[in-house]
């Protein structure tokens, strides 16, 4: 059997996507994502991330979710409604962001999240955890039992 090495031509995606080297030096990858926050109603801080959350940003997403947490007293809460993917890195993330609100005294919770969001939560069973209202677009339709006659 013979061994061929393959021969790239084209940069990667992530090269690619990587905006080019400054003056100083290389610049870090532009996050695939945005984070925003607020205040929402009783004092609580909102969180809203629009974007994709996955393995190469993870630790750039929990670095700034963690800061949110560290410096913003008050429950969180989160708007994931922009959110077009999510892998089980960003999942993670999410729940140990929990678990620190939680030490801390205090609440996390997902107020609104998209459909993908919505399906990730469903099938790892997380969403009851996190604090996410069921989305019944979500759900599979299930037949109503007919009326006794």
């Amino acid at each position: 059997m013979s061994h061929q090495r393959v021969r790239h031509d084209k940069p990667s995606p992530v090269a690619a996507d990587r905006p080019p080297d400054g003056p100083i030096g290389p610049r870090a990858p532009v996050a695939p994502f945005t984070i925003r926050t607020g205040r929402a109603t009783a004092g609580q801080v909102l969180v809203v991330v629009a974007g994709q959350i996955d393995y190469d940003c993870a630790a750039e997403f929990e670095r700034r979710v963690t800061a949110v947490v560290c410096e913003r007293p008050g429950p969180i809460e989160f708007d994931l409604t922009g959110v077009s993917f999510c892998d089980c890195a960003g999942l993670n993330v999410l729940l140990r962001t929990r678990a620190h609100a939680v030490a801390a005294g205090r609440g996390l919770r997902i107020r609104t999240a998209s459909r993908q969001i919505a399906r990730l939560l469903d099938l790892t069973d997380t969403a009851e955890l996190l604090g996410a209202a069921p989305d019944p677009a979500a759900q599979p339709h299930r037949a109503q039992p007919e009326p006794p006659t």
